[in-house]
């Protein structure tokens, strides 16, 4: 990376790819380097707590990191964000939904219909005039995924 770079991932760090720990140590590492939580750092997070089973994927991570150094994999997988604000943009590993996604989430959950339309224009900003391509923030879940 050169001086001024920045890599932001949007989640999904670990259980794609031959070398998990390899990869969530280049974020604990470059302070250049930032994610914000996907799916599957929350599928650790919630079985390493044993509130779900862990997928196969989950578990060929956890061997790679070693019992010993699992643990701190999941603390710090647990202290990504759900979201980043940029000053051009939101990131969202998928969407925004309320009660789930932090404060921006449930502002979207309580905000009217035109409040909706000023979030989703700054969250998807390419999607068009119209709206196209921009999907209902209150449907479907990461529950269970």
């Amino acid at each position: 990376m050169a001086d001024g770079d920045r890599i932001i991932a949007l989640g999904d760090i670990v259980d794609r790819g031959p070398d998990s720990p390899a990869v969530l140590d280049f974020f604990r590492t470059h302070p250049n380097a930032s994610s914000i939580m996907g799916n599957h750092e929350r599928k650790h997070l919630l079985s390493f707590r044993g509130e779900i089973q862990p997928a196969r994927s989950q578990v060929l991570a956890r061997r790679q990191f070693t019992e010993t150094l699992y643990p701190d994999a999941v603390a710090f997988m647990a202290g990504l964000p759900t979201f980043m604000e940029l000053p051009e943009a939101i990131l969202v590993h998928g969407f925004l939904e309320p009660g789930i996604c932090g404060a921006l989430g449930d502002e979207l959950g309580k905000a009217p219909a035109k409040k909706i339309k000023e979030v989703q224009s700054r969250l998807w900003p390419f999607a068009g005039r119209n709206g196209a391509g921009i999907t209902n923030p209150t449907k479907n879940s990461m529950r269970g995924q």
